[in-house]
């Protein structure tokens, strides 16, 4: 175990987290709960920060996913109709054919004709009578779209084709306090407990691995840290991520620091609720692998 001496003599520790050893709260997303052995309370006077120092991850996650696969559109003045695009890794090519095969099996007589180019990176769909593509679709990122209705006989992208699927991953727990990270496309900003922003910077089923110089220190809204947190990782909109059952690892630091004169107490004496909700108690396999380490 590393030990760094801040401005108190209290020394860090450290947390080894691994995705096989926590409870996966609902599945085919990144929200885990892990459960500590044992709790260490904040000395007085002092203050707890959270960051990570380290972490492996998997680009097991797809760039058409259950969160970006939905076209929802309108011929004419007929019902909304919807396509759902099966999750993979696709390119430009293959995401159009897969679209283009369910459109024309809504309407064999007047085919909506999809086209790219490969000189602007913009997508065209073309047909002879009306054609909507509803704000509520999902995908309207990837085909280059804004966060509209696009109506007409002849649509073109106001934007690029942007099949990269996720560019950033950020990795959140509970054990902080509120922050918030801005989404401009949906125009809100999201409620998150965010510790870091990792780039994806491997390629498919490749491994990000994150070990920064300069750590971001996250000031944690507990004064007890113990039991039972969750660990749950969003794309840049916040949705939670689906690795398709691959592991990940990841190494957290808890740093203590002095209160300065005057600062007051920036705790709430209280613990999360899931402290104290045995029903996420991931069980004693996962204490028997905590007890190894000698940080807790």
């Amino acid at each position: 175990m590393n030990v760094r001496i801040l401005d108190t003599n209290t020394p860090s520790k450290e947390i080894h987290l691994c995705s096989n050893h926590g409870v996966n709260l609902i599945p085919n997303t990144s929200e885990y709960i892990f459960t500590l052995p044992t709790s260490i309370r904040t000395p007085p006077n002092q203050f707890a920060t959270l960051s990570v120092i380290n972490a492996e991850i998997p680009v097991s996650f797809f760039n058409i996913s259950q969160n970006n696969n939905i076209f929802r559109f309108k011929y004419e003045s007929d019902d909304e109709k919807v396509i759902q695009i099966d999750a993979g890794n696709y390119n430009i090519q293959q995401m159009l054919s897969a679209l283009n095969t369910k459109l024309v099996a809504f309407n064999f007589t007047n085919p909506v004709i999809i086209n790219w180019s490969s000189l602007s990176n913009k997508i065209s769909f073309t047909t002879t009578t009306e054609f909507t593509i509803l704000p509520t679709s999902t995908c309207l990122e990837l085909l280059g779209f804004s966060d509209k209705e696009h109506k007409g006989t002849s649509l073109i992208s106001d934007g690029m084709v942007d099949i990269r699927g996720i560019t950033s991953i950020y990795v959140n727990c509970d054990l902080l306090d509120n922050s918030y990270h801005y989404n401009a496309n949906a125009n809100r900003n999201f409620l998150h407990h965010t510790i870091c922003r990792i780039p994806v910077n491997a390629s498919s089923y490749g491994t990000i691995t994150y070990a920064p110089i300069e750590k971001t220190l996250c000031r944690m809204s507990r004064n007890v840290l113990g039991g039972a947190f969750k660990i749950y990782i969003t794309d840049e909109q916040g949705r939670t991520i689906d690795f398709n059952n691959m592991k990940w690892t990841m190494t957290l630091k808890v740093d203590y620091h002095a209160i300065k004169a005057n600062q007051g107490s920036i705790y709430n004496d209280t613990t999360s609720f899931y402290s104290n909700n045995r029903s996420y108690s991931s069980g004693g396999n996962l204490r028997n692998w905590m007890n190894q380490f000698s940080t807790f």
